[in-house]
């Protein structure tokens, strides 16, 4: 049982690893959307 509790304690430190790292880059991907949607509007706006 310990060995399994190992494993687990791992698989779940990894995976909240893992789970970081994609919130961060959904993030990066909101925030480069957001810079887009902003540059082409004042590209219209200008044009």
């Amino acid at each position: 049982m310990p060995t399994q509790h190992s494993i687990i304690a791992f698989i779940r430190r990894e995976t909240q690893t893992i789970d970081t790292a994609i919130e961060k880059a959904q993030r990066e991907m909101d925030l480069m959307r957001e810079y887009r949607e902003t540059v082409i509007g004042r590209l219209e706006i200008s044009a």
